[in-house]
């Protein structure tokens, strides 16, 4: 299999694994939203698993749609980037002299 395919076949599998929550009937504790959630959850996380984009566009476009799609309000999807924690491990990271 050459490397065409191979990417084809792996976003294919992101595809279907994120198409899996949302043929899920809605009932109960399963809501529209959480449906939704689900989907966009997986669809990144098999997005990261096959290493198909960049880490910085799922950081970017996983909340983004969890925004644009109300599943949840802004201020508790942006609450991790505005804490102390990613300030921390920005200055971990810097180059030893």
């Amino acid at each position: 299999m050459n490397t065409a395919q191979k990417t084809y076949t792996q976003w294919l599998a992101c595809v279907i694994l994120a198409a899996i929550p949302l043929v899920i009937p809605t009932q109960g504790f399963y809501t529209h939203e959480l449906k939704l959630f689900m989907a966009i959850t997986i669809f990144c996380l098999a997005l990261a698993a096959f290493e198909l984009v960049n880490m910085m566009f799922i950081a970017i476009v996983m909340p983004s749609l969890w925004i644009f799609l109300n599943i949840a309000p802004a201020e508790t999807v942006m609450a991790p980037y505005a804490s102390t924690t990613l300030l921390m491990l920005t200055g971990a990271n810097k180059p030893q002299l």
